[in-house]
């Protein structure tokens, strides 16, 4: 009889647990500084309203974006990473749906709330003049 897979992938592979442990480590700690990053755009926008805003904020602003769009970059190359090594585990596939499908959309709706604050465009640059 020949060796039948579930369309799934495998239910899981003992040998993956560190780097499971790892890609969940950079899931968390991308939800939290979404959490942080959200904070710091809602008091800014606050005193933005009331055109208090100094140097700093717009240098905030700009480092907590740039490591949003790092912890994003590193979970998507992770995910890729782990299912070329790994193949399609179910726990990667639960894991990239629920990052990919949700936590990720609902993160960048949050943040299009207050785009007028955002330079998305130095952000990208400086992104990418970091990470290359």
């Amino acid at each position: 009889m020949s060796d039948v897979k579930s369309i799934f992938g495998e239910f899981e592979n003992p040998n993956a647990n560190n780097e499971e442990k790892v890609i969940k480590d950079y899931c968390n700690e991308f939800v939290d500084h979404h959490q942080y990053f959200v904070e710091i755009l809602i008091y800014e926008n606050i005193i933005d309203k009331d055109n208090r805003r100094t140097v700093n904020s717009k240098s905030l602003i700009t480092n907590a974006m740039v490591m949003y769009l790092m912890l994003e970059t590193l979970i998507s190359q992770s995910i890729a990473d782990y299912k070329t090594q790994y193949g399609n585990t179910t726990f990667i596939n639960k894991l990239e749906s629920v990052m990919f499908n949700l936590i990720f959309v609902t993160c960048r709706e949050d943040l299009a709330l207050y785009k007028h604050l955002i330079d998305e465009k130095h952000c990208e640059q400086r992104f990418l003049n970091e990470c290359l």
